[in-house]
Protein backbone atom coordinates (compact mmCIF):
# COMPACT_ATOMS: atom_id res chain seq x y z
CA UNK A 1 0.00 0.00 0.00
CA UNK A 2 1.30 3.20 -0.41
CA UNK A 3 2.04 6.14 1.72
CA UNK A 4 -1.01 8.18 0.92
CA UNK A 5 -3.30 4.69 0.80
CA UNK A 6 -2.05 4.44 4.67
CA UNK A 7 -2.72 7.79 6.04
CA UNK A 8 -6.16 7.94 4.38
CA UNK A 9 -7.46 4.03 4.81
CA UNK A 10 -5.29 2.59 7.76
CA UNK A 11 -4.14 4.73 9.98
CA UNK A 12 -6.85 5.30 12.33
CA UNK A 13 -8.48 2.33 11.15
CA UNK A 14 -9.51 -0.82 13.97
CA UNK A 15 -8.77 -4.34 12.88
CA UNK A 16 -9.18 -7.21 14.71
CA UNK A 17 -6.91 -10.58 14.34
CA UNK A 18 -9.96 -11.98 12.33
CA UNK A 19 -10.50 -9.39 9.56
CA UNK A 20 -6.82 -9.25 8.97
CA UNK A 21 -6.60 -12.99 8.50
CA UNK A 22 -9.66 -12.68 6.25
CA UNK A 23 -7.66 -10.24 4.53
CA UNK A 24 -4.34 -11.94 3.70
CA UNK A 25 -6.70 -15.11 2.59
CA UNK A 26 -8.40 -13.38 -0.16
CA UNK A 27 -4.27 -13.54 -2.00
CA UNK A 28 -3.35 -17.41 -2.99
CA UNK A 29 0.04 -18.62 -1.18
CA UNK A 30 3.36 -17.52 -2.61
CA UNK A 31 3.91 -21.32 -3.13
CA UNK A 32 3.37 -24.14 -1.57
CA UNK A 33 3.82 -24.76 2.25
CA UNK A 34 7.29 -26.50 3.13
CA UNK A 35 9.12 -25.67 -0.17
CA UNK A 36 10.41 -22.21 0.71
CA UNK A 37 10.63 -19.83 3.51
CA UNK A 38 8.99 -16.14 3.60
CA UNK A 39 8.28 -13.69 6.15
CA UNK A 40 4.67 -13.68 7.20
CA UNK A 41 2.97 -11.12 9.24
CA UNK A 42 -0.36 -13.30 9.41
CA UNK A 43 1.40 -16.31 11.04
CA UNK A 44 1.66 -14.01 14.10
CA UNK A 45 -1.48 -12.58 13.65
CA UNK A 46 -2.88 -16.42 13.88
CA UNK A 47 -0.54 -17.12 16.84
CA UNK A 48 -2.45 -14.56 18.43
CA UNK A 49 -5.81 -16.02 18.02
CA UNK A 50 -4.26 -19.10 19.07
CA UNK A 51 -3.18 -17.80 22.01
CA UNK A 52 -6.81 -16.22 23.21
CA UNK A 53 -8.52 -19.59 22.10
CA UNK A 54 -6.71 -21.71 23.86
CA UNK A 55 -6.35 -19.69 27.32
CA UNK A 56 -9.44 -17.91 27.25
CA UNK A 57 -7.85 -14.42 27.46
CA UNK A 58 -6.17 -11.84 25.03
CA UNK A 59 -3.42 -12.18 23.48
CA UNK A 60 -2.14 -8.36 25.13
CA UNK A 61 -3.88 -9.99 28.53
CA UNK A 62 -1.39 -13.61 28.13
CA UNK A 63 2.06 -11.09 26.83
CA UNK A 64 1.40 -8.69 30.25
CA UNK A 65 0.74 -11.96 32.68
CA UNK A 66 3.35 -14.35 31.20
CA UNK A 67 6.02 -12.03 29.95
CA UNK A 68 5.92 -8.32 30.75
CA UNK A 69 5.08 -8.87 34.55
CA UNK A 70 7.62 -11.31 35.59
CA UNK A 71 10.54 -9.51 33.69
CA UNK A 72 9.25 -5.96 35.58
CA UNK A 73 9.17 -4.30 31.98
CA UNK A 74 7.74 -0.81 32.81
CA UNK A 75 8.51 0.72 29.58
CA UNK A 76 6.89 -1.81 27.19
CA UNK A 77 2.99 -1.48 26.42
CA UNK A 78 0.49 -3.62 24.18
CA UNK A 79 -1.64 -0.33 22.90
CA UNK A 80 -4.59 -2.10 21.09
CA UNK A 81 -6.81 0.10 19.05
CA UNK A 82 -5.06 3.43 21.11
CA UNK A 83 -3.64 6.15 19.20
CA UNK A 84 -1.19 7.57 21.55
CA UNK A 85 2.53 6.59 23.04
CA UNK A 86 2.56 6.93 26.80
CA UNK A 87 5.38 9.42 28.23
CA UNK A 88 8.01 11.01 26.70
CA UNK A 89 9.13 9.60 23.36
CA UNK A 90 10.22 10.59 19.64
CA UNK A 91 8.00 11.20 16.81
CA UNK A 92 7.80 9.13 13.89
CA UNK A 93 8.09 10.26 10.30
CA UNK A 94 7.81 7.95 7.38
CA UNK A 95 8.38 10.14 3.17
CA UNK A 96 5.21 10.43 1.27
CA UNK A 97 5.51 11.31 -2.32
CA UNK A 98 2.78 13.34 -3.83
CA UNK A 99 2.90 15.56 -6.51
CA UNK A 100 6.08 14.76 -7.57
CA UNK A 101 7.28 15.79 -4.31
CA UNK A 102 8.80 14.12 -1.07
CA UNK A 103 7.90 15.61 1.83
CA UNK A 104 7.89 14.01 5.74
CA UNK A 105 4.89 13.01 7.60
CA UNK A 106 4.32 12.89 11.13
CA UNK A 107 2.66 9.80 11.88
CA UNK A 108 3.62 9.36 15.39
CA UNK A 109 -0.21 8.75 16.57
CA UNK A 110 -1.73 5.81 14.52
CA UNK A 111 -3.79 2.62 15.47
CA UNK A 112 -1.66 -0.10 15.25
CA UNK A 113 -3.77 -2.73 15.56
CA UNK A 114 -3.12 -3.52 11.92
CA UNK A 115 0.06 -5.51 13.09
CA UNK A 116 -1.82 -7.35 15.58
CA UNK A 117 0.46 -9.82 17.57
CA UNK A 118 3.05 -9.02 14.81
CA UNK A 119 4.01 -5.92 15.94
CA UNK A 120 1.36 -3.63 18.08
CA UNK A 121 3.77 -3.33 20.67
CA UNK A 122 5.54 -0.21 21.98
CA UNK A 123 8.66 -0.39 23.85
CA UNK A 124 12.49 1.06 24.35
CA UNK A 125 15.64 -0.02 23.37
CA UNK A 126 16.05 -1.53 26.99
CA UNK A 127 13.46 -3.27 27.65
CA UNK A 128 14.55 -4.77 24.34
CA UNK A 129 17.99 -5.84 26.05
CA UNK A 130 16.81 -7.44 29.16
CA UNK A 131 13.77 -9.31 27.31
CA UNK A 132 16.40 -10.77 25.15
CA UNK A 133 19.00 -11.41 28.42
CA UNK A 134 15.89 -13.65 29.93
CA UNK A 135 15.17 -15.04 26.91
CA UNK A 136 18.72 -16.04 25.81
CA UNK A 137 20.40 -16.80 29.52
CA UNK A 138 17.19 -19.25 30.22
CA UNK A 139 15.41 -17.06 32.86
CA UNK A 140 11.90 -17.07 30.68
CA UNK A 141 11.77 -20.31 28.52
CA UNK A 142 12.25 -24.39 29.76
CA UNK A 143 15.20 -25.54 27.30
CA UNK A 144 12.78 -27.14 25.32
CA UNK A 145 10.76 -24.21 23.94
CA UNK A 146 14.22 -22.17 23.85
CA UNK A 147 15.73 -24.34 21.83
CA UNK A 148 12.33 -25.09 19.44
CA UNK A 149 12.93 -21.09 18.67
CA UNK A 150 16.51 -21.25 17.87
CA UNK A 151 15.45 -24.60 15.15
CA UNK A 152 16.24 -22.32 12.29
CA UNK A 153 15.33 -22.37 8.29
CA UNK A 154 17.04 -19.87 5.76
CA UNK A 155 16.53 -17.23 4.87
CA UNK A 156 18.04 -17.09 1.50
CA UNK A 157 21.34 -18.22 0.36
CA UNK A 158 24.11 -20.22 2.04
CA UNK A 159 25.79 -18.32 5.13
CA UNK A 160 22.93 -15.76 5.33
CA UNK A 161 20.34 -15.42 8.36
CA UNK A 162 18.00 -17.92 9.43
CA UNK A 163 15.16 -17.67 11.03
CA UNK A 164 13.97 -19.79 14.35
CA UNK A 165 10.32 -19.41 15.75
CA UNK A 166 9.96 -15.11 16.21
CA UNK A 167 13.99 -14.93 16.21
CA UNK A 168 16.57 -14.94 13.28
CA UNK A 169 20.18 -16.32 13.63
CA UNK A 170 22.79 -14.10 12.37
CA UNK A 171 25.88 -16.13 11.55
CA UNK A 172 29.16 -13.87 11.59
CA UNK A 173 32.21 -13.95 9.68
CA UNK A 174 34.60 -15.42 12.69
CA UNK A 175 32.13 -18.23 13.15
CA UNK A 176 29.98 -16.67 15.85
CA UNK A 177 26.12 -16.19 15.96
CA UNK A 178 23.97 -13.63 17.11
CA UNK A 179 20.43 -13.35 17.46
CA UNK A 180 17.48 -10.58 17.25
CA UNK A 181 15.02 -9.24 15.71
CA UNK A 182 14.23 -6.63 13.72
CA UNK A 183 10.93 -4.72 12.41
CA UNK A 184 8.74 -1.58 11.94
CA UNK A 185 5.73 -0.15 11.86
CA UNK A 186 5.01 3.94 9.64
CA UNK A 187 7.74 6.00 11.61
CA UNK A 188 9.73 3.40 12.97
CA UNK A 189 11.87 0.72 12.99
CA UNK A 190 14.03 -1.20 15.85
CA UNK A 191 16.96 -3.44 15.41
CA UNK A 192 17.98 -5.74 17.77
CA UNK A 193 20.64 -8.01 18.33
CA UNK A 194 22.22 -10.29 20.90
CA UNK A 195 25.19 -12.87 21.56
CA UNK A 196 24.28 -16.31 22.02
CA UNK A 197 24.45 -16.34 26.18
CA UNK A 198 22.20 -13.31 26.46
CA UNK A 199 25.10 -11.36 28.00
CA UNK A 200 26.19 -8.52 25.17
CA UNK A 201 23.69 -6.72 23.15
CA UNK A 202 23.16 -3.99 20.81
CA UNK A 203 19.49 -2.43 19.90
CA UNK A 204 18.61 0.78 17.67
CA UNK A 205 15.26 2.11 17.18
CA UNK A 206 15.20 5.57 14.68
CA UNK A 207 12.40 7.23 13.34
CA UNK A 208 13.07 7.03 10.13
CA UNK A 209 12.27 3.76 8.58
CA UNK A 210 14.54 4.01 5.91
CA UNK A 211 17.66 5.35 7.95
CA UNK A 212 19.10 1.74 9.66
CA UNK A 213 19.14 0.29 5.52
CA UNK A 214 21.47 2.65 4.44
CA UNK A 215 23.29 2.16 7.26
CA UNK A 216 23.61 -1.79 8.12
CA UNK A 217 27.56 -1.67 7.29
CA UNK A 218 28.36 0.54 10.36
CA UNK A 219 25.82 -1.16 12.26
CA UNK A 220 27.50 -4.93 11.66
CA UNK A 221 30.80 -3.31 12.25
CA UNK A 222 29.69 -2.10 15.85
CA UNK A 223 27.51 -6.11 16.53
CA UNK A 224 30.89 -7.74 15.60
CA UNK A 225 33.05 -5.49 17.78
CA UNK A 226 30.44 -6.38 20.59
CA UNK A 227 30.17 -9.36 20.48
CA UNK A 228 34.32 -9.85 20.49
CA UNK A 229 34.47 -11.26 16.56
CA UNK A 230 36.39 -8.65 15.73
CA UNK A 231 39.25 -10.04 18.76
CA UNK A 232 38.63 -13.64 17.34
CA UNK A 233 39.37 -12.94 13.61
CA UNK A 234 42.79 -11.23 14.42
CA UNK A 235 43.60 -14.00 16.37
CA UNK A 236 43.37 -16.68 13.93
CA UNK A 237 45.51 -14.68 11.45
Amino acid sequence: MSGEGFLTKVRFTSFTGEQLVRISTKHGPDFPPGTRWSYSNTDYVVAGLIIAKVTGRSYEEEVQRRILRPLRRRNTYLPGTRTTIPGPHAHGYMRIDQDGQTRSVDVTRLNPSWAGAAGAIISTTGDLNRFFAALLGGRLLPPAQLAAMKTTVPMGGPGGPRDGLGMVEWPLPCGMKVWGKDGSIQGFETQSVHSDDGRSHISISVNLPEFLGARQSKIWAAIQEISGCHVLRHSRR
